[in-house]
């Protein structure tokens, strides 16, 4: 898709394809943006693992699109039997993502409405985790950390990668990093150490002198 949707408030852009996904790459820009930092680069509804039929997308108001679409055929549901309207709205500053669900048929419908927000960067999660216990967000914390710890299991040594998918814990019983994803990578090594002296406290400092 060449057409991207974009809406703005302040320092607040997101930046998506005409059927609302963030899928960036080289020529094209997109993602959710503060200022010059782009915090999501990645976004994709799916309907039992199958991108849904857009309709019909627009900017309603400089900060708030609309996007619509129905359902292709579906192993349990008819192509067309319900209508999926999702709207991203940028409020104060603030990023929100509404989907609204309405069946077009006499008969219940049965699907897997799936979002695909990205993959997992062991370093940034670190960084997030120890800035979470600094303002003593500590369960939170824990909770990220104690991911990672899990995710580590799944790699060769317990070595993260630099990037690997990130997807809930009850649909896979793998993980895959991504295929060109450095490893041992320095950032994902360095996060253990900060992870460490979060959860015990532990500084050190070394001086080192000239002669």
């Amino acid at each position: 898709m060449e057409h991207r949707r974009i809406i703005k408030q302040g320092e607040v852009v997101v930046a998506t394809e005409e059927d609302g996904s963030i899928e960036p790459t080289d020529t094209v820009t997109q993602g959710l943006f503060v200022g010059d930092t782009r915090f999501l680069s990645r976004f994709r509804l799916s309907l039992d693992g199958i991108a849904p039929s857009l309709m019909g997308s627009g900017e309603e108001k400089p900060h708030q699109a609309g996007y619509l679409f129905t359902n292709p055929a579906l192993p349990r549901v008819p192509a067309r039997s319900f209508g999926l309207v999702q709207r991203t709205a940028i409020e104060d500053e603030i990023v929100t993502i509404t989907l609204a669900v309405r069946n077009m048929t006499i008969h219940p419908v049965d699907f897997v409405l799936s979002i695909d927000n990205g993959s997992v960067w062991p370093f940034e999660n670190a960084l997030i985790g120890a800035g979470l216990r600094r303002y003593g967000y500590t369960q939170e914390a824990d909770s990220i950390f104690a991911a990672l710890e899990d995710a580590s299991g799944y790699f060769e040594y317990r070595r993260w990668p630099d990037v690997y998918s990130g997807v809930p814990r009850d649909l896979v019983t793998v993980l895959g990093r991504q295929p060109d994803a450095s490893r041992p990578q320095a950032w994902s090594a360095a996060s253990i150490f900060l992870w460490i002296r979060r959860r015990t406290s532990f500084f050190t400092s070394i001086s080192l002198r000239s002669r």
